[in-house]
């Protein structure tokens, strides 16, 4: 047996691992990575799915756990490369077809099918079994995954303090009655967390209170797929009277999903249409809004710089009912401090209550290892810090530290039916949506971006003849360097030395040959004068 984790270790996000068994392959979840805030122009990162088709050609059955995007929002890139048979639960099911049709628009296929929990799926030599845990996101799963080589218990992400603890924990108890866990596979994103977890009921008195003591407009941002969160909202705004507004694309999608299947909460005709916002009293209002991790274009963010079409007054009370994803806490906090400059009070959700994770603590991850008791343990879906807090936990277990494996994306983990070792070791790049355009971009152009930002920006204009020769003097136009006067001393003097360079070549041959060392002379001689190489675009004018 074979354990390959093609993202989702080391990271939070892009939770996408091969299993191969008998000859025969299965995927679990094929999601995205949010970025950085550094990478400029970039909605989402995925992975090389070309690659990943052409290497593993009988990988063509995908079991998705749960809606979120880190573990489907890849499913619409990876369909252009291959046609994989896709199960998953009724929720994510919507979800996939909604992201496949906002980046393919509706003329797409995709073999889908709805699985119930309790339900086996027979593939090659493989048999899962979806089992219901508590997330963040309805129907989310676990599954088991039994083999001739051995069994997998992978629980992906999940959470012990809701309705179906019991029966998760009576499930395992079962399944450890029938056969072993030779491999257990689980969340690590909160292993460092010893505080105890709270409770829906914890977040919904917490609101409650904040509902009541709110002076103007309420305005809650969270996790759009967060339907629990919503109800709460939708509760609380019928108790006190509010008119409920929403704002967000991505918010419409999951409350139109959760109101097909019947999942959202009545809400009794308090969710009013955007038009009546501005005929509504302030202390009436209550906004549920996207951007709790501050992307560049959500709705929080648009009103903390001033250009949503509601304003943030003196007095507004907004909620942040939402973790903060490693990596977003800088611009998270920009945007709270432009929210509070503009006089609204701030409710963090870690400080205040008015959010619970959706991801297992120290002590509900202990509880799962010491019910499950698996011979290896591989933890997942988390960064380098929280897999190995997880692996301190599973030795405290009993588990021995020979058997715990911290793998790196791309490693092939080998298991014979009693032994267990890393063997290969698979490379795959990856790729960048494009904010603008939608299109994957590489880590080419990335560096150029980056180069950009951080040294400036230089064009390059050369007038030629129709035979390629230089007519006038080359000229250079910067972008994000200092307008000084010994900046523009020094690009006079690259121009000078472009000239004489080009009035030197073979009257015979295209300016367009030296591309490259007309590039690189304009960086070298820059770096010269200032230890710095801008990004250089050249620009050909021909004239008749």
């Amino acid at each position: 047996m074979k354990i390959i984790p093609i993202g989702g270790v080391g990271e939070i996000g892009m939770n996408m691992v091969l299993i191969n068994s008998g000859g025969s392959s299965i995927v679990v979840d094929c999601g995205v990575l949010f970025p950085p805030f550094q990478h400029l122009g970039v909605d989402t990162v995925v992975a090389d799915y070309k690659g990943f088709c052409d290497t593993f050609k009988n990988a063509r059955t995908l079991f998705i756990t749960h809606g979120h995007e880190d573990h489907v929002g890849g499913i619409p890139y990876l369909i252009q490369h291959c046609k994989p048979k896709i199960y998953a639960t009724a929720y994510a099911s919507e979800v996939i077809k909604a992201r496949c049709r906002s980046v393919l628009g509706n003329d797409f296929k995709i073999d889908i099918k709805v699985v119930k929990f309790g339900d086996k799926i027979k593939t090659g030599n493989f048999e899962v079994e979806y089992i219901q845990v508590d997330h963040s996101i309805p129907d989310s799963s676990a599954l088991f995954i039994r083999t001739d080589e051995g069994n997998i218990f992978y629980v992906a992400d999940f959470r012990l303090s809701g309705r179906n603890k019991q029966p998760f924990l009576n499930r395992i108890k079962e399944i450890r009655n029938e056969s072993e866990v030779d491999i257990l596979l689980s969340d690590s994103t909160n292993a460092h967390e010893e505080s105890e977890a709270l409770s829906e009921e914890d977040v919904l008195a917490s609101l409650d209170s904040y509902f009541k003591k709110a002076k103007k407009k309420i305005i809650v941002t969270l996790f759009s797929s967060n339907i629990s969160r919503i109800n709460q909202i939708i509760k609380l705004s019928k108790k006190h009277g509010k008119s409920l507004f929403i704002s967000g694309a991505n918010l419409k999608i999951h409350l139109n999903i959760a109101r097909s299947l019947g999942y959202m909460e009545p809400d009794g005709g308090c969710i009013r249409p955007d038009s009546e916002i501005s005929k509504t009293a302030e202390e009436n209002i209550v906004l549920i809004c996207t951007g709790s991790q501050a992307e560049r274009y959500s709705s929080i963010v648009r009103l903390s710089q001033g250009t949503h079409s509601l304003k943030i007054n003196k007095d507004d009370l907004v909620i942040f009912s939402s973790s903060q994803i490693p990596g977003n806490e800088k611009v998270i906090m920009e945007t709270i401090n432009r929210l509070s400059e503009k006089g609204a009070e701030i409710v963090y959700s870690d400080d205040y209550g008015v959010h619970c994770s959706g991801h297992a603590n120290r002590k509900e991850l202990r509880e799962v290892l010491k019910n499950i008791r698996p011979k290896y343990f591989i933890p997942m879906h988390g960064e380098q810090i929280h897999l190995k807090y997880h692996v301190g936990l599973a030795i405290e277990e009993g588990i021995p530290e020979k058997n715990c494996f911290v793998l790196k994306n791309g490693d092939e983990f080998n298991y014979d039916g009693d032994k267990a070792k890393v063997k290969n070791h698979y490379k795959f790049n990856r790729y960048y949506v494009d904010s603008v355009t939608g299109e994957l971009i590489d880590d080419v152009v990335i560096k150029e971006r980056e180069i950009a930002g951080e040294m400036g920006l230089i064009v390059l204009t050369l007038v030629i003849d129709s035979k390629g020769q230089l007519i006038s003097k080359p000229q250079l136009l910067p972008y994000g360097l200092s307008k000084s006067a010994k900046v523009q001393e020094v690009l006079s003097g690259i121009e000078d030395k472009l000239f004489a360079f080009c009035k030197k070549r073979p009257k015979t041959e295209h300016l367009a040959k030296d591309i490259q060392e007309l590039k690189s002379q304009v960086k070298r001689e820059f770096r010269k004068a200032y230890d710095n190489k801008p990004e250089v675009i050249l620009n050909f004018v021909e004239m008749e």
